[in-house]
């Protein structure tokens, strides 16, 4: 993450702003499987859960927002702003949904199209998704999953 930052700083302007999301150092105690797990006694299995998850996602840099302020400070760049979001409960129906996804991976490689009936998906699916689920994206976000930084070039 260094080279790319300082990549960022080096072509920004100054005063430039530099806005990115990320995963949080929270990610993986919201998962859902892995805080049942916890929950049942088995902690190395949570975490290997949510370790095995952030590398199958690319997770790589689960910092906190000091950590990333840190980070951007050695490359030069200063955080204006950080807030997480995606609330511990929209993480963990995000997990609990992680399975259904492999249904898209199968019509993909079986008719290469991931959604085989688009205008169920969009007609149906879609609202009802979002009725169900909306109540958890507006919850609390303060122990979000990721962050929103704002950083800039000093």
């Amino acid at each position: 993450i260094d080279t790319v930052l300082n990549e960022i700083s080096r072509v920004l302007k100054k005063d430039g702003n530099l806005i990115f999301t990320v995963p949080s150092d929270l990610y993986g105690e919201n998962l859902f499987y892995s805080s049942l797990f916890r929950k049942i006694g088995l902690s190395k299995i949570g975490d290997l859960y949510a370790q095995k998850l952030n590398s199958l996602c690319a997770h790589h840099n689960l910092y906190s927002p000091g950590i990333w302020e840190k980070t951007l400070e050695i490359s030069g760049l200063k955080m204006i702003s950080c807030k997480r979001y995606l609330s511990p409960a929209a993480t963990k129906v995000h997990d609990i949904m992680l399975p259904f996804s492999l249904i898209s991976l199968f019509n993909k490689k079986l008719f290469k199209r991931m959604i085989l009936f688009r205008g169920f998906r969009r007609l149906i699916v879609v609202p009802v998704e979002v009725t169900i689920i909306k109540k958890f994206y507006e919850s609390d976000s303060e122990k979000g999953s990721s962050l929103l930084i704002v950083a800039t070039k000093t």
